[in-house]
């Protein structure tokens, strides 16, 4: 089940950072067919390899392992960002340069809304 969810998570970094699998196992040193295992959870990372794709990602280990980020700031945690799509991360990236507080509002509403009608 963890390595389930460790793969999601390589998975959504990978696609975050517009990476392939065949680039992922070149890093590595293993196949994409390998990458794919990982991704799905069928085979388990060894710490070493884990170590290295949190360095290609530019994440803590803690963000691949599912710990809770540490965030005082406003930008999206790390682990939060790893379980989003790119038309995701890009909307709450530009709703996060919004200055007017009335309109983040009202973008919010409209967003909700939509959301609630579907």
């Amino acid at each position: 089940m963890i390595d389930t969810a460790i793969g999601a998570r390589i998975r959504g970094l990978r696609l975050h950072n517009g990476l392939t699998q065949q680039f992922l196992a070149d890093e590595l040193d293993v196949s994409f067919q390998q990458i794919q295992k990982y991704e799905r959870g069928v085979n388990q990372l060894s710490p070493t390899r884990l170590l290295r794709l949190a360095a290609i990602f530019g994440v803590s280990t803690s963000v691949l392992l599912g710990e809770k980020p540490r965030t005082s700031s406003n930008r999206l945690p790390e682990l939060l960002i790893a379980d989003l799509d790119k038309p995701a991360i890009k909307m709450f990236e530009a709703y996060q340069k919004l200055k007017d507080r009335r309109l983040r509002k009202q973008i919010s509403a409209l967003v909700q809304g939509i959301a609630a009608s579907q």
